[in-house]
């Protein structure tokens, strides 16, 4: 068969452009030894897993076969400086034994990993009729231990759905079902048959689930495929029993496969080409079709299936658009120096070649709150090169919608992945007259929010945006009256909707544990923002730094300072257990049962109350049990961990009291 040209492993790089196929020279064809005029030189390009510490050598008949050269320093191959896969030996003739050449056949030797084999694990023979001082290329396609793995099977219960787990899953079952039909007479119930074992075919190890002979007339089944009810699983596809099957599972996607391919490669293809081929290393063009087409992270991606032969290789992708080479419309592209040991995801766009993360690729967005009243709202945006965004040229690109992020209704430009990776400055404008630009230039690499308002245009953190916090405040400062809040803050609006002096009202007094909170409602325009709080009223006033409105605040004010609310428990105890522990379960577990022993006493108005601190569980919401710690408890009673929480318990229940 005709040889595709490997090149030397080297990290990715990509080429772009209608590229002259001719004038490429590639790295593995650069010599890594010195050439000797009295020696015949071979650069040996090992397969992938040769390791360096290992020892390889050159058997043939010309220097005895296995048993002579094997173990001998004279046949064993040289590691090249520059390169991790590439080795050498020279040749002295007046060596060879019994009048051979290397015209007889010779192969190569791993002192760890066998004797050289092909692709399909054949015996390996190379023949070469060279003189002295040249060189030649010469490629190990695998070494005997690569076909050791064990192979499990053999003989099977009627036919087989084959599965090669690329995936990160680490159990598999397949489940079957079908209107009319127990599952239990397809393939048990959920999550359905276990493996029947592991197979290894062409290399490639597949798990197999036997279907049964005697279900064979079994039709129109869908299977499901899942890691063994651990929380994930693929609809596969609607199969006959009469026949086998290939499937190819990773963690985004379950897909048909060819059991004769080795690795996919898969291609987001935003080129706008009429078609899409692939000719590895520019041999047979225009190349392959697609298999088929896969969607991963809301991307439909294009995928190939190549040749076994091309497993573990150094390769050269040419894509284009199926367009012979005097064509006057064709189009290529090639991604150099590709090791072809895994899957490869690439992004094809007019720019050129990049390969992407699945697991991340995407399309972004730019989104816009635009209170400022223009009616539209237009983005252009360009690079240092002064390239439009998206090809919009001035007043730029149109929304693409509207899209609704955490209650606030954002105008929507949604980009090309084509743009993915760019850096672009940003023009806001209504296209007639009204502009802004923005802060500073971005890199599409992730969604992009902005706020413009009157004055400018603003970068938004959108998980705060457009929330309206509360502060919740327990008013003891004796003065009587309404407690005013006002809050100032450098460059910023006012507390509330710019409120002026004396600031904001309680809308509302709310219990919460038998404590009294006056509630005070905050802006969306003062979230993100620090705040100088003044309490105030009745002649009293306090001026208090530092409150950033990130969060809901319940706080406590004495008059002189506000001070956060904690979380703390008296109880009440009037069980006869003698020993008190409590337990608790909901957004947080105190400590495992029988919970917290409760030992500390504390005084209040005469009172006292058995006390736990549990401050650093503040605003959970919890169902507390009080126990006696040897078996006896009380029914549940649900509380949020806010403020003073006073209880009292007796033999037969618990009661919330009022605070103090």
């Amino acid at each position: 068969m005709k040889r595709a040209i490997y090149l030397f492993l080297l990290p990715l790089l990509a080429l772009i452009g209608a590229c002259d196929k001719e004038a490429i020279v590639f790295d593995v064809e650069q010599p890594q030894f010195e050439l000797k005029e009295n020696a015949i030189l071979l650069e040996v390009i090992l397969p992938i897993g040769s390791a360096a510490d290992d020892s390889y050598y050159i058997v043939g008949a010309f220097n005895g076969g296995a048993a002579a050269a094997v173990g001998n320093p004279t046949w064993m191959l040289e590691k090249a400086t520059g390169s991790d896969s590439k080795w050498g030996i020279y040749l002295m003739p007046e060596t060879f034994v019994d009048g051979k050449t290397l015209a007889d056949g010779f192969y190569f030797v791993s002192a760890a990993q066998g004797e050289e084999r092909s692709v399909r694990n054949e015996a390996m023979s190379h023949t070469l009729n060279v003189g002295l001082g040249s060189r030649t290329n010469v490629f190990v396609d695998r070494w005997a231990k690569y076909f050791d793995a064990p192979e499990e099977g053999g003989g099977h219960d009627g036919n087989v759905v084959y599965i090669q787990n690329a995936s990160s899953w680490t159990a598999l079952a397949l489940y079957g079902w079908k209107e009319g039909t127990p599952d239990t007479d397809i393939l048990g119930g959920w999550p359905g048959k276990q493996p029947s074992g592991t197979e290894v075919i062409n290399g490639i190890t597949f798990t197999y689930f036997d279907l049964g002979e005697e279900k064979a007339d079994l039709t129109g089944v869908n299977i499901i495929v899942n890691n063994n009810n651990n929380g994930s699983q693929f609809d596969v596809a609607t199969i006959d029993f009469n026949k086998t099957y290939y499937f190819r599972l990773t963690d985004a996607a379950i897909t048909a496969t060819d059991p004769n391919a080795s690795y996919r490669i898969y291609v987001d293809n935003l080129t706008g080409w009429d078609a899409l081929t692939l000719s590895i290393g520019g041999a047979d063009w225009p190349g392959m079709e697609p298999m088929g087409s896969v969607e991963q992270n809301g991307v439909t991606y294009t995928y190939f299936e190549t040749s076994m032969d091309l497993m573990g290789q150094n390769i050269d992708l040419w894509f284009n658009n199926g367009k012979e080479t005097g064509d006057a419309g064709v189009k290529e592209m090639v991604t150099k120096q590709i090791l072809f040991s895994r899957d490869y995801y690439f992004m094809l766009t007019a720019d050129g070649i990049n390969e992407v993360d699945p697991a991340t690729h995407r399309g972004y967005s730019v989104y816009v709150d635009n209170t400022a009243g223009w009616g539209t709202t237009i983005l252009y945006g360009y690079n240092d090169s002064n390239t439009p965004l998206a090809g919009a040229g001035w007043p730029g690109m149109q929304s693409t919608g509207t899209a609704d992020v955490n209650g606030v209704a954002f105008t929507q430009f949604a980009l090309s992945r084509a743009e993915n990776g760019k850096t672009y400055n940003f023009i806001f404008n209504n296209g007639a007259g009204l502009q802004f630009d923005a802060p500073a230039s971005v890199t599409i690499d992730h969604d992009i929010y902005y706020a413009i308002s009157a004055t400018g245009v603003t970068e938004i953190d959108p998980g705060s945006y457009g929330k309206a916090y509360s502060i919740y405040i327990e008013d003891l400062s004796g003065w009587g009256g309404t407690l005013n809040l006002y809050g100032y803050s450098t460059d910023n609006p006012q507390l509330g909707d710019d409120a002026g002096w004396p600031g904001l009202q309680p809308v509302e007094t709310v219990d919460i544990n038998g404590t009294n909170y006056l509630r005070y409602q905050l802006s969306p325009v003062n979230t993100g923002n620090t705040y100088n709080l003044m309490p105030n009223g009745n002649g009293g006033q306090q001026d208090i730094p530092g409150f950033t409105i990130n969060r809901d605040y319940y706080l406590q004010f004495d008059g002189t300072t506000l001070t956060e609310v904690g979380a703390h428990l008296y109880v009440l105890d009037q069980t006869t257990w003698g020993g008190l522990s409590v337990y608790s379960w909901g957004d947080v577990e105190l400590a495992g049962w029988p919970g917290l022993p409760m030992t500390e006493t504390r005084e209040v108005e005469g009172v006292t109350y058995k006390y736990l601190d549990l401050s650093a569980n503040v605003l959970k919401n919890v169902n507390l049990i009080f126990n006696s710690g040897t078996g006896t408890q009380l029914p549940d009673l649900s509380v949020r961990l806010l403020g003073d929480i006073f209880v009292r318990i007796d033999d037969a229940g618990t009661e919330l009291l009022p605070k103090p």
